[in-house]
C-alpha cells in the first residue's frame, strides 16, 4: 500500500535580494458615540423625524469616511494604504435620559497612521441638526473586542425590535384587556 498519492507538496524560492520584510496591514477598531443631549418622550411626535434626519447626517459622513479621518500629510486615502474599512451603527434612545444617541463601530485595516477627525464629526453633526453642543465619546478597542460589541449591536437591534412589538401591543390594548378571538 502506497501513501504518497496523498500528499500535497508546494514550495518556493524567496527573492533573496529582498530588502523589505512582509508587512501586515495593521487593524483599528473603533467605537465611537454620539450623544445628541436632546431628551424625548416616547410620544415626542417629533422623535421619528429627529431620528430620519439623524440617520441622513450620520449616513453621509459614514459614506465620506475618508474626508473625516486624519492621515499623514504624506499619505491619502487609496486602496494601497487602506485595505478596508467596515462600518457598523446603531441610532437608539437612551433607556434612562431618553436622550438621542449613536453607537458607530469602525473595522479599519490599513497601512498609514489613521485617527478620526473628531472636530469635522462634531461639526457637521451640530451644524445640520443645529444644536450648540453634543457629546463625542471613542473608545480605540483590540481586535477580538470587536466582536463583543457586534453581539451588543445584534442585541440592541433586537431589543429594539421587541420593544417595538410592545408598544404595538400595548397601543392596540391599552388597558391590558383581553380579547377573546
Amino acid at each position: 500500500m502506497n501513501n504518497k498519492n496523498i500528499v500535497k507538496l508546494s514550495g518556493r524560492v524567496q527573492d533573496l535580494n529582498k530588502v523589505i520584510k512582509n508587512e501586515k496591514p495593521k487593524q483599528t477598531n473603533y467605537l465611537l458615540t454620539i450623544n445628541t443631549n436632546q431628551q424625548y418622550k416616547s410620544d415626542d411626535k417629533n422623535l421619528e423625524n429627529d431620528i430620519e434626519f439623524f440617520n441622513n447626517t450620520i449616513d453621509n459622513i459614514l459614506s465620506n469616511i475618508d474626508e473625516y479621518v486624519k492621515l499623514p500629510e504624506r499619505d491619502a486615502w487609496t486602496d494601497k494604504l487602506i485595505k478596508s474599512c467596515d462600518i457598523d451603527y446603531t441610532i437608539e434612545r437612551g433607556t434612562i435620559k431618553n436622550q438621542l444617541h449613536i453607537h458607530i463601530m469602525f473595522k479599519i485595516r490599513h497601512f498609514t497612521k489613521i485617527q478620526l477627525d473628531y472636530g469635522k464629526i462634531k461639526s457637521k453633526i451640530s451644524t445640520d441638526l443645529g444644536l450648540n453642543n453634543i457629546y463625542l465619546y471613542n473608545r480605540l478597542l483590540k481586535p477580538n473586542e470587536s466582536d463583543n460589541v457586534n453581539v451588543f449591536f445584534n442585541y440592541c437591534d433586537d431589543m429594539t425590535k421587541l420593544l417595538h412589538k410592545i408598544q404595538v401591543t400595548t397601543r392596540q390594548n391599552p388597558l391590558g384587556k383581553h380579547t377573546d378571538a
